[in-house]
């Protein structure tokens, strides 16, 4: 068991438990279904995750969530409101092995006469034996409601590879709390600090743009990255540091190599669509070209006129237009806050088609994939997606698609129907699957013993 750090002034009282799901295709870690992960709405705790390695074996799991995610219970009329939520995390060697190199719990016992707002933050400690030399262990980090009795479960990569990459990086905030975010806000005061022993760090900014998302059947060349930087400058380690314009900066204790943490602004208030400027962007993936020329006007004020007619006029009434903006301007702003890297969320692979065809049903990692699984996986109308993890020294949060053309006739259905009023979802993939599967079980032909 390990002492841990907490910032929180609540009760914490030491467990232990484990469990691993398993399926047909699917063994260890990789059979954990992520789906939660991504669902912009449910009851359940939705926590924050930043790694920091302490040293060469001590790493630190800083987690956050909102007591608004919590389920607090009035025992008696006369007790205070009580939640209790069990926070633990499991050390794998690999997703495919199941030995566990180290184990930290701790259970958050917290009660309030009045419920109110406020961020439940803390720490675990895990350690990795010296005897050990991988480049990645395997975190599954597990958050169980009791009151609810359900479970959120993340995994991440502890990644042990290169003692320059961004988990060896933590940065706090003026009040000395953990960022979680990776885009930060101007003209505000941060604290960055390397667990390096150096006096300096040195950053690089850059202010670039970045092409949209292609559809899925629609393969692009990839077009290399020049890592020349707009400009460089250095900060303390440990020190306090402000930014004063939109791009991303890129943190390093050595400059020779591409290495680095990097944190973001792309503009006030992001992740969400607050500007009519904001509206803009994703407009793109629904519309033709002429279309989108229409909108893409140096005017904001005449681009929301001309966004607010295409909605109604393929809606046919103002309230179903009024419906299916909330939508997808709602899965924009989640494709922000679950797959912002080195662009906008909305901008990425998985951004694109969480907008259009919205959360996934189920979600796999391993290693080195995500794959997202919408309706039934065996079904003969496919639609299972699978992701590349890239290496990029920006982020560990950036996935390429691996695009197919059969993907063509599910996506020309899902952008009809949102051309047509309707909000596509899980539940029109799953009509579509069930007709095609039908269709061919009326027409294959009978199956005979003899």
């Amino acid at each position: 068991m390990k002492k841990m750090r907490i910032k929180s002034k609540l009760i914490f009282l030491l467990t232990s438990v484990v469990l691993l799901s398993s399926c047909a295709t699917r063994s260890g870690l990789r059979a954990i279904d992520l789906s939660h992960v991504y669902q912009k709405n449910g009851l359940m705790v939705r926590p924050k995750i930043r790694i920091f390695h302490e040293n060469n074996y001590e790493s630190t799991i800083h987690f956050a969530f909102s007591s608004d995610e919590m389920l607090y219970i009035r025992r008696s009329g006369d007790q205070p409101f009580g939640a209790h939520v069990d926070v633990s995390v499991f050390v794998y060697e690999t997703f495919e092995k199941s030995t566990l190199i180290d184990t930290a719990h701790v259970t958050i016992v917290d009660s309030q006469e009045v419920l109110s707002h406020k961020m439940i933050t803390g720490s675990l400690p895990v350690t990795i034996p010296g005897v050990m030399q991988n480049e990645f262990y395997v975190l599954l980090i597990r958050f169980h409601d009791r009151n609810r009795k359900l479970y959120f479960d993340e995994i991440r990569l502890l990644q042990r590879s290169d003692p320059l990459n961004r988990q060896n990086f933590l940065v706090l905030d003026e009040n000395e709390n953990v960022v979680f975010s990776d885009h930060i806000e101007l003209n505000k005061r941060y604290r960055i600090k390397s667990n390096q022993d150096l006096e300096r760090l040195h950053v690089r900014y850059y202010d670039r743009e970045f092409d949209l998302a292609l559809p899925p059947f629609v393969k692009g060349e990839p077009k290399s990255f020049n890592f020349r930087a707009d400009s460089t400058f250095a900060v303390s380690n440990d020190g306090w540091f402000e930014v004063d314009k939109p791009g991303f900066y890129h943190f390093q204790t050595d400059p020779t190599t591409n290495e680095g943490f990097t944190l973001f602004h792309y503009y006030s208030n992001y992740p969400l669509v607050t500007k009519k400027v904001h509206l803009i962007g994703p407009m793109r993936y629904l519309t033709s070209n002429l279309e989108y020329e229409g909108m893409d006007l140096k005017s904001d004020d005449i681009a929301k006129i001309a966004i607010d007619q295409f909605w109604i006029r393929h809606a046919g009434t103002e309230e179903r237009a009024r419906d299916q903006v909330e939508e997808f301007y709602e899965r924009v702003e989640a494709a922000n806050i679950f797959f912002s890297s080195f662009k906008q969320g909305w901008r990425t692979d998985r951004g694109v088609l969480y907008i259009v065809y919205g959360p996934p049903s189920q979600i796999y990692r391993t290693q080195d994939t995500e794959t997202w699984v919408y309706g039934e996986e065996a079904s003969s109308l496919n639609y299972t997606f699978v992701f590349d993890r890239m290496i990029n020294p920006f982020t560990d949060n950036d996935f390429q698609l691996r695009r197919k053309a059969e993907y063509r006739y599910g996506w020309g259905i899902a952008i009809e129907a949102w051309r047509h009023g309707r909000i596509y979802d899980i539940e029109d993939i799953k009509r579509a699957q069930d007709e095609r599967d039908q269709q061919l079980r009326q027409t294959a032909p009978p199956y005979l013993w003899y």
